[in-house]
């Protein structure tokens, strides 16, 4: 829908007006905000009230100068407007930068008994869950902790062959990427240039959720406790799909039912750690049943 905005001497005098404040400001190297630029308007000579010349809000009546060509504006990564000289652009977008996931959890998580240490070779947050004297509990109580085994680098190489003979058009040209005189990363370089990577990653997922979950039956540790849903939908649909192949390379092609229920209890797992990530504002926006609310108060 179009919105007629008032127009008239008046108004062009506002956006004259507006035009010099934010000048001036710019030259200063003054960041006009538009929640600043409102009072100096407001209580500049003459005063300006925007509702006096006929528009419904301050933003409509930015609204319009912007449109008229009065001045310029941006929107900054969170989320607030600022105005510029019509002839002036908006600066180029910058990455935002945010703590990792494993240093966060670091410093706000305040479980007791765990140290924290920053490992400066791997470049990693370790947390040691520690007993009152401060040594590590897998010494004092070993049967805690359940030894995970590395996949081996020949395991690997293994099932990259194996993917190669899956493919027989290609399969030449991914085992020279695997001979041993090969360039470091002729691999991957070799999967991008015959558009196998996401067959590749899903086939490495698969055999990784397999060895995964062997090991958890073996040492009795759940299922649902070791897998959880990858934050992108390529991911997930990935994750779902090296869930399903590991599934058929263990013949239990018919459990659909299971398969299932896991995916559900993953996405699960992913919604609640969306939800503890979450700002107030972002709370506040979510849209819930309110069935759901209902039944979690019981």
């Amino acid at each position: 829908m179009t919105v007629i905005h008032p127009s008239g001497p008046a108004v062009q005098a506002a956006f004259q007006q507006l035009r010099s404040i934010v000048e001036v400001w710019h030259a200063a190297g003054r960041t006009a905000a538009t929640a600043a630029i409102k009072p100096a308007l407001m209580h500049g000579e003459p005063p300006l009230l925007v509702e006096e010349l006929g528009f419904e809000s301050f933003s409509r009546f930015l609204d319009a100068a912007v449109a008229a060509g009065a001045i310029n504006r941006y929107r900054t990564a969170k989320g607030h407007w600022i105005l510029l000289p019509r002839d002036a652009q908006p600066p180029a977008p910058q990455a935002v930068q945010s703590l990792r996931t494993d240093l966060w959890r670091a410093f706000v998580d305040w479980t007791d008994g765990l140290e924290r240490r920053w490992d400066t070779e791997l470049r990693t947050t370790i947390m040691l869950p520690v007993d009152d004297s401060g040594a590590p509990l897998w010494e004092s109580r070993p049967d805690r902790f359940v030894k995970i085994p590395a996949i081996t680098q020949s395991q690997q190489i293994g099932w990259m062959k194996e993917f190669a003979g899956e493919y027989p058009d290609q399969q030449s040209a991914l085992e020279t990427a695997l001979e041993p005189e090969s360039m470091r990363g002729e691999w991957l370089r070799t999967l991008r240039r015959l558009d196998l990577t996401s067959q590749w990653r899903s086939y490495l997922q698969a055999k990784v959720i397999d060895v995964a979950e062997r090991w958890a039956t073996t040492n009795a540790v759940a299922i649902s406790e070791i897998m959880s849903l990858a934050p992108s939908s390529n991911q997930s649909s990935v994750a779902a799909s090296a869930t399903a192949t590991a599934a058929r390379r263990r013949g239990q092609v018919g459990n659909t039912g299971a398969a299932k229920n896991l995916l559900v209890e993953q996405l699960r797992g992913a919604v609640h750690a969306a939800v503890d990530a979450m700002s107030f504002e972002e709370l506040a926006a979510l849209q819930i049943r309110a069935l759901h609310l209902l039944n979690s108060a019981h």
